[in-house]
């Protein structure tokens, strides 16, 4: 993949978020309180070496426990992507707002600081890390309410990826919603079942949950969430 700038896809909104935006180094213990507070997400590579984590629409990254983070590119829920044999940077996936609707583009950027293109036509709407298939064909995260106003309705939904550039956009599907619960541990049960623990706001019971990938509706929309598994 070639290094390239970032398109006209991504709205001004993100630049004035960038020209005003978050500290170029955020020392490691503050991040850490951020992590504790829910005010970011922190995803490690295998080997403990690297960290991203997201604040303020920037990506930043940890090179080895307890150094700085360091301001990367922009960008919110990074996830790593396996290395490739001789692969001397690191690459991983993160979303790109692109307005004032929660809208994200998917693309794949470098632990070198730049951007290597789009991972996937279309927009989606992701608040949280997501979770890879082993063939990493498909994306599944959980959508978090931010704000009172929009309820306290926790979804699952999964992105199906398709090439880049066939004329086609990858499908965002809603599989799962429930009211005051919270979503853990979820994870992939090979590359078509996914496995999470949903537990009541109101009790301390937590209910395991399996949802089987394999017959998706072609819905976009978060307003049509499929029942309760």
């Amino acid at each position: 993949m070639k290094r390239c700038m970032l398109c006209c896809g991504v709205s001004l909104l993100l630049f004035f978020q960038i020209a005003w935006g978050a500290a170029d180094v955020i020392k490691a213990e503050v991040m850490e309180r951020r992590f504790v507070l829910g005010l970011s997400q922190m995803v490690q590579t295998q080997d403990g070496e690297f960290r991203l984590a997201a604040y303020k629409d920037w990506v930043y990254i940890q090179k080895w426990k307890k150094q700085d983070y360091r301001k990367l590119v922009p960008g919110t829920c990074p996830q790593w992507l396996p290395r490739h044999k001789g692969q001397t940077d690191r690459w991983f996936y993160l979303f790109l707002p692109v307005g004032f609707d929660g809208k994200s583009e998917l693309w794949i950027a470098s632990t070198d600081g730049y951007y290597l293109g789009k991972a996937a036509d279309g927009y989606f709407r992701v608040n949280s890390t997501p979770v890879l298939s082993p063939d990493g064909k498909t994306i599944v995260s959980v959508y978090r309410p931010l704000v009172t106003a929009a309820g306290n309705i926790t979804r699952i939904s999964v992105i199906r990826l398709k090439p880049v550039g066939n004329g086609h956009d990858s499908t965002q599907h809603w599989v799962y919603r429930a009211d005051n619960v919270v979503i853990q541990h979820l994870r992939f049960e090979g590359n078509d079942t996914v496995t999470f623990k949903a537990k009541s706001i109101r009790g301390d019971r937590a209910e395991t949950k399996r949802i089987s990938l394999k017959s998706l509706q072609p819905s976009s929309s978060g307003d049509k969430a499929a029942p309760e598994k």
